[in-house]
């Protein structure tokens, strides 16, 4: 009955041993419990070992303690365990029946995003993430905003999802847990959010007076949200209208008759811009007033002695008035002013101010150029030679001293 019948010792082992369960599980140890099945023959059990990978064995422990916790493995990686018992004669009995186990994942750090599109993003996960692709082993990202087109994963082995169908300049939130071999899973990441791309603008379009410029652009989606916006930008002389919510923007203060050259983007709730839109516009020609032009009847009030009212005249329709006193008298002589615009002329300028600026230099100069309003370098280096002949700096630009100085020697 398990001892020898002569001199009764034991020397039979132990034997039909069962199958280890597993305790704690870690990313780096998995907690081992001795098999409740086992044969005792005789003296009485007396310690039991596990073994790993039917290489490793784990040092024999007392049959008192029911746990061995084997450390320094690798994550999300299968290990097989089995057992042997040995009994108080030193009977020992071969290994049992093996189980297998995963240790745990790690826990994802958190969500990045790429490939951001008008109407698509995809979503990764940050941090190391061992062996994605083994067994029952993935990655589930969630959509919580409830947005359009906002929808969650499936349980994925590659650490990418794109989630398609979106709306465009729309917040969409994700996060993401993992799960290893065993299918146990991680607890999600914190939530990230990303808006997609605003389209490229469309339909710019634009109306004018004698001194500006409305501009229009279609509306896009969610305009308001974020750093969502519109800028529109006159590429002639620099004026914009720096980031607004609204798809109108009026540019004032031009000057009459004179092309400019515009462009509109959009940027996303995220601050990300889009390409570029353009449009020219020229403004309407120099109003009248009373039948004749603003100038002339700046001229004319001023020959009259009433001083006030052509700088208001002059102020409202944007004519250069030259600081001349003239004399309360009817009979006093009528002003030359030549209407140079309210911006600074330069290379590549155009528009009836331009065309003043040449009536001047052929009346001063008596030269010929052609009045055409468009300013090319031809035209600059006789301005510069004026400007150096009349004091100023010979830099091409006709600015407020320049223009000055032109009304001043024209009377």
């Amino acid at each position: 009955m398990g001892t020898s019948s002569a001199f009764g010792i034991d020397n039979v082992a132990p034997s039909s041993v069962g199958v280890p369960t597993f305790g704690t599980i870690a990313t780096s140890s998995i907690q081992i419990t001795k098999p409740v099945a086992v044969t005792e023959n005789g003296s009485g059990l007396y310690q039991w070992q596990a073994r790993k990978n039917e290489t490793t064995e784990l040092g024999y422990i007392a049959t008192s303690t029911n746990t061995v916790t084997d450390s320094d493995l690798l994550p999300n990686t299968q290990y097989t365990y089995d057992v042997k018992f040995k009994d108080n004669s030193n009977n020992i009995s071969s290994y049992g029946t093996q189980a297998n186990k995963y240790t745990l994942i790690q826990i994802p750090t958190g969500i990045s995003f790429d490939n951001i599109g008008v109407g698509s993003l995809t979503v990764s996960a940050t941090g190391t993430l061992s062996n994605i692709s083994t067994a029952s082993s993935g990655l589930f990202f969630s959509e919580t905003s409830g947005n359009t087109g906002g929808a969650n994963s499936t349980w994925q082995q590659v650490n990418s999802y794109q989630n398609t169908g979106l709306s465009e300049n729309t917040q969409y939130t994700f996060k993401a847990m993992a799960r290893n071999g065993n299918s146990t899973e991680t607890e999600y990441t914190t939530t990230s959010s990303k808006y997609t791309l605003a389209d490229t603008p469309t339909n710019l379009s634009a109306s004018s007076n004698s001194n500006s410029v409305t501009l229009n652009v279609d509306s896009f989606t969610n305009p308001t949200s974020g750093s969502s916006g519109y800028y529109f930008s006159n590429t002639t002389n620099g004026n914009n209208s720096g980031w607004i919510q609204t798809n109108t923007w009026t540019n004032t203060e031009l000057s009459c008759g004179q092309a400019y050259d515009y462009s509109v983007k959009y940027r996303n709730g995220d601050g990300v811009e889009t390409d570029l839109i353009s449009i020219s516009e020229t403004t309407s020609s120099c109003p009248r007033s009373g039948g004749t032009t603003a100038a002339t009847r700046v001229q004319n009030l001023l020959a009259m002695g009433k001083n006030t009212e052509a700088q208001q005249v002059a102020n409202q329709y944007g004519v250069v008035v030259p600081s001349i006193s003239i004399a309360s008298t009817p009979t006093t002589t009528i002003q030359t002013t030549y209407y140079l615009g309210t911006t600074t002329l330069k290379n590549g300028s155009k528009g009836e101010p331009v065309k003043e600026l040449q009536r001047f230099l052929n009346k001063d100069l008596k030269i010929n150029l052609i009045v055409d309003g468009k300013l090319g370098p031809k035209t600059i280096a006789i301005i510069k030679k004026w400007q150096k002949a009349h004091g100023l700096t010979p830099d091409g630009l006709v600015g407020k001293n320049t223009k000055a100085k032109m009304n001043a020697k024209a009377n």
